[in-house]
């Protein structure tokens, strides 16, 4: 793209003003502006080519910078792809800039068997924000903290067994197709609430299921993720745990257990869920054990779930 340094100015405020805005290309006008220190020789900086441009568009100067950086995560997306031997979709104004700047960030803490996927999925407009956000929520632990900042910088070397988790609860908060076999002729109307406090323990995830079109009570599955085989007393706590809910679940990434001690030890009524990765497929779950019901359900558990709704167990 070349640049013609009377014109530039005109061109982005036109590209900003139109019903539908073009972000694609303004954040390549910007990007090309910088190579070039058009906006050096105009302005003075880029900074004060974004205020002016803000000045005279409306738009405000968080929304130039983030199709800027944006542009340049896709580049970095296609050179990614195009090294794994993976077409890349076109990016068009359609794919939000707000969800390539998400992308920006899973990168940096997704296993790339299972971002490659997802990004394309990003790409091609087959992704929900909502879905992106909860899969960043899903993922933001493993940053422990730190800033998303610096691009193309992973930090999967940082914490192996917090991204394993990560990966898993992402899987958890997709169709329950686990519940689905047992308890429902379909699959249900669900919702997933993580990090619910019981007494004893925090709950990574919590499945509220209801059958459809009946509209029977709902169900609740609770799903503990764990990276080693529980000792006595995380044992015990497990039996207790089983009745608050309809069915209790363990989640697993395999990789956690390669090489480990032995089997891994629960309670035969408590359902296994298995995490696993494959080059070709990116990852897959499949149900090892079952989760029987104890038809002792307690209602701790519901009132739980609406502590944590209205936000008191963050309080405490």
């Amino acid at each position: 793209m070349t640049i013609e340094n009377p014109r530039i100015l005109d061109k982005v405020i036109r590209l900003l003003v139109q019903a539908d805005r073009d972000w694609v290309s303004v954040g390549r006008i910007l990007d090309e502006g910088i190579k070039q220190k058009t906006w050096d020789l105009l302005f003075g900086s880029t900074r004060q080519a974004i205020v002016k441009i803000s000045e005279q568009s409306h738009v405000k100067p968080a929304s130039l910078w983030r199709f800027l950086s944006s542009v340049r995560i896709y580049n970095e997306l296609e050179e990614l792809l195009s090294h794994h031997g993976i077409p890349c979709p076109p990016l068009t104004s359609s794919c939000s800039a707000e969800n390539i700047e998400l992308l920006g960030r899973l990168h940096r803490v997704m296993p790339i068997a299972v971002f490659l996927p997802a990004a394309v999925a990003v790409l091609e407009n087959r992704t929900s924000r909502t879905a992106l956000r909860n899969l960043w929520n899903d993922y933001k632990p493993v940053m422990q903290g730190k800033t998303v900042r610096g691009r193309g910088k992973p930090v999967l070397e940082h914490d192996i067994r917090a991204i394993r988790k990560s990966q898993v609860l992402s899987m958890i908060r997709g169709t329950p197709f686990w519940v689905a076999e047992e308890s429902f002729p379909d699959v249900p109307q669900h919702e997933t609430v993580t990090q619910v406090l019981l007494p004893e323990m925090t709950l990574d995830a919590v499945v509220i299921a209801q059958s459809m079109p009946d509209g029977a009570l709902p169900e609740f599955h609770a799903v503990k993720i764990l990276d080693h085989s529980p000792d006595d007393t995380e044992y015990e706590l497990l039996v207790e745990a089983m009745e608050y809910c309809d069915g209790f679940w363990i989640a697993i990434h395999i990789d956690d257990f390669i090489g480990g001690d032995g089997a891994l030890r629960i309670p035969s009524d408590v359902g296994l869920l298995q995490v696993e990765n494959f080059a070709d497929i990116g990852s897959r779950m499949r149900v090892i054990n079952r989760a029987q019901s104890s038809h002792k359900t307690n209602d701790l558990l519901p009132r739980s779930l609406v502590l944590h709704l209205l936000g008191f167990d963050r309080r405490l």
